[in-house]
């Protein structure tokens, strides 16, 4: 393969990844909202323009500077590499974003029960809430915060406490949100919703922390299988210098290459979805 051929194939491969994880990840995004909305409380509603992701721009930038490097570094073989920024992005926003959601889920249910002990004593929902905002942990104490700051302006309480849902993508503040929402529309006693609601988040919280705890080989399996590849070649390499050549310096080892690295995404993305705890609740 010509330098002509390589460029033209990373500047096309590269922009298709980029595009096609662009694409996956608002699907995932929508997916997931419709299927607890659907599981959990029975509505569907569009996704708002605060849970599409942003930096596609860059990140398709990022996408074929990499691939350009890496084929004039190591061949067409670096065409693989024009997917490491997405993939790379990918996985950091994904841990960030899971640890916010696991915090604000371990915060909710000592401060859900805070807020139906204060609505037992006859306090209104957002006297209860401005009772109870100083005792929660972060991140939930400033999202309460910041719904109390725009009820003040006039807001409807259960609006926004149903965007910020949306925004947090937490299933917990979705239910929490939709529970308030009904009852502003139809009325009932709102402490034994929210108790209701308390003993649900109870149950899947407890059922949540068992699959972990069943699925927790799965997952050590699944990465060490991930990883052994990787070191195995690294290890061949540090004892025999020269020995994984051909494959980055011939026309089969770089098709090789380029196959393994295919299957090896397939199988970690499988592996993946298999051991994922929250998809399965």
């Amino acid at each position: 393969m010509t330098t002509g051929s390589a460029t033209i194939a990373s500047l096309a491969v590269g922009t298709g990844v980029a595009v096609a994880l662009t694409w996956l990840i608002d699907a995932g995004v929508r997916r997931r909202i419709s299927r607890a909305a659907r599981t959990q409380i029975g509505l569907e509603r569009e996704v708002t323009p605060r849970e599409l992701p942003r930096g596609s721009t860059p990140m398709v930038a990022a996408v074929i500077s990499t691939a350009l490097i890496a084929v004039a570094l190591v061949g067409p073989v670096g065409i693989l590499l024009g997917a490491l920024p997405p993939v790379i992005w990918r996985v950091v926003t994904s841990r960030r974003r899971r640890a916010r959601r696991t915090a604000l889920d371990a915060a909710l249910g000592g401060v859900l029960q805070l807020l139906i002990d204060q609505l037992r004593v006859g306090r209104d929902l957002t006297g209860a809430m401005q009772a109870i905002v100083d005792r929660a942990d972060a991140p939930l104490d400033e999202l309460l915060e910041n719904v109390l700051a725009a009820v003040r302006l006039g807001a409807p309480i259960h609006e926004v406490l149903e965007e910020m849902a949306s925004a947090e993508s937490s299933r917990h503040l979705d239910v929490i949100a939709s529970a308030i929402g009904l009852h502003a529309h139809h009325g009932g006693s709102l402490t034994e919703i929210l108790t209701t609601v308390a003993e649900s988040i109870d149950a899947e919280d407890n059922l949540r922390r068992e699959v972990e705890t069943l699925t927790a080989d799965a997952r050590l399996s699944a990465q060490v299988l991930l990883g052994l590849p990787v070191a195995a070649l690294a290890l061949l390499s540090l004892l025999s210098p020269g020995y994984a050549t051909p494959l980055f310096s011939t026309s089969a080892g770089q098709t090789m290459c380029i196959i393994a690295g295919i299957l090896g995404s397939a199988g970690w993305w499988w592996l993946r979805t298999l051991s994922r705890v929250g998809d399965a609740l």
